[in-house]
């Protein structure tokens, strides 16, 4: 059995290697600031963001992309 944290529990997309299996997404969070804190400490290497859904700049002008760690 595998534990938390070692190698074998990491997820292998192709070329890429994932910690952590959880795949977190954008919606229903009141703010971009929450759901900025809310993905960092998720801890998630995967994020889905509903592109149709979602609007990219919000009425401030802010990008949604612009929360969200691209590394």
């Amino acid at each position: 059995m595998a534990t938390i944290g070692s190698t074998e529990s990491s997820l292998i997309l192709g070329t890429h290697h994932l910690n952590s299996r959880l795949i977190v997404g954008t919606g229903k969070y009141a703010t971009y600031e929450l759901m900025q804190e809310s993905l960092e400490v998720s801890g998630a290497d995967v994020i889905t963001v509903a592109v149709r859904r979602e609007r990219l700049i919000d009425s401030d002008g802010r990008n949604i992309l612009d929360f969200i760690d691209l590394d």
